[in-house]
């Protein structure tokens, strides 16, 4: 005799779904933990290069890819709870207190005279203490920003529109009067605020010690919302269980991408929005998954114009 409830085969198909996602999230925290390593190591090794621009360029595009890797595998590791919460606490009690004390003192020096200030050079000891350990842990906090963001996403076409509302912001940010408009165009007192806030929010990738004498390499970086929005991305990915194959195809092509990319940025020696390359790859690899009925298409053309003429607009502001 058989039992063919309907109920209790529902219930088994949840049950197995939940296993796999657990097994995923402790492999992902496995490898996030492997890759942290391989990271820290990358930032010792890379003071020893001599310095020159082609150990620049090494420790650059290696260190690139795996921080992105780094990026995706945290934020697939807090589908566990106890991971999430274990990398908001560390988000919370180191990386924001070095963070946004430095935007705020650069802004009102005032600050230095506040009680604050002995529990910041702790800090800040601890992070020179172990070279990578500012950038490792900036990463981190924009998972785990990303991980809660892409709880607020109901439906995995909805990536499709935000991942262009990105790609048009990060265009305003770099070019029309966003932060890095800001550092570079805007008077003394304003740019250096906006600078210290750049430099605190932007993972600084692996370089060669400065030569005794000359000029200091050029460092390169990456900003804690790019890393934000690979995060929310792939965790959205696995909140909607796309294919593991899938996902890992978007993976390497948008690494792939992002280092021929910082190629380009090398090239040209400016800085580039790096959300545009990132939308692009997670529109492109996953089109098939954004289906969308004949009135939300009318409704995403009126908002992509609404978009453009907003952007627009904050551009002739930002010129005047």
């Amino acid at each position: 005799m058989t039992n063919n409830d309907p109920l209790d085969a529902a219930s088994s198909t949840l049950d197995s779904t939940s296993d796999n996602q657990e097994v995923i999230a402790r492999r992902q925290g496995y490898l996030s933990l492997s890759v942290a390593i391989l990271l820290l190591a990358l930032y010792q090794v890379s003071q020893k290069l001599p310095s020159n621009q082609w150990t620049i360029l090494l420790t650059t595009f290696l260190s690139l890819p795996i921080t992105i890797v780094f990026a995706v595998a945290t934020a697939r590791s807090m589908s566990n709870r106890r991971n999430l919460i274990g990398c908001s606490l560390l988000s919370l009690f180191l990386f924001l207190p070095v963070s946004l004390g430095r935007v705020l003192i650069a802004a009102d020096p005032s600050l230095l005279k506040t009680p604050f200030i002995p529990v910041l050079r702790i800090l800040l000891i601890v992070y020179g203490a172990v070279p990578g350990m500012g950038p490792l842990l900036l990463i981190v906090a924009a998972a785990v920003v990303g991980v809660l963001v892409s709880t607020l996403v109901k439906e995995i076409k909805i990536l499709l529109p935000m991942a262009v509302v990105l790609a048009l912001m990060d265009l305003w940010v770099v070019f029309g009067g966003g932060l890095v408009h800001t550092a570079t165009h805007a008077p003394p007192q304003k740019a250096a605020v906006a600078k210290t806030a750049m430099h605190a929010f932007s993972a600084a990738l692996p370089s060669v010690k400065p030569p005794a004498r000359g000029a200091e390499p050029l460092a390169y970086s990456v900003g804690f919302a790019d890393y934000l929005f690979i995060s929310l991305f792939f965790a959205c990915f696995s909140r909607f269980r796309l294919n593991e194959k899938k996902i890992l195809a978007t993976q390497v092509v948008l690494v792939s991408m992002l280092t021929v990319y910082m190629g380009l940025v090398y090239a040209l020696g400016s800085d580039l929005p790096a959300l545009v390359p990132i939308a692009f790859v997670i529109v492109a690899m996953n089109l098939k998954a954004f289906r969308y009925t004949r009135s939300e298409m009318f409704a995403l053309a009126y908002a992509a114009v609404f978009m453009v003429a907003l952007l627009a607009g904050f551009r002739w502001l930002s010129a005047r």
